[in-house]
């Protein structure tokens, strides 16, 4: 318990900074908007696998605020 209370809050950002893009380009990815920003296959894969190797979980209550809904 006290050791996922140390770990810090994986974010876009923190990918982004892991493969060396820009964090609107992995945000791209991750919501599967890759046509829009013209986005490499190769440059997808590796978000994917960070994202995954990095355990990156979406935060729900500040897309709920954006998209004005919880669901």
């Amino acid at each position: 318990m006290i050791e996922q209370a140390s770990r810090k809050r994986v974010t876009l950002k923190t990918i982004a900074d892991e493969v060396g893009v820009a964090h609107c380009t992995v945000s791209a990815v991750l919501n599967d908007r890759t046509a829009e920003r013209r986005v490499s296959n190769e440059t997808r894969k590796q978000i994917l696998d960070v994202a995954r190797r990095l355990n990156y979980q979406p935060n729900y209550l500040a897309r709920g605020l954006r998209g004005r809904g919880t669901k």
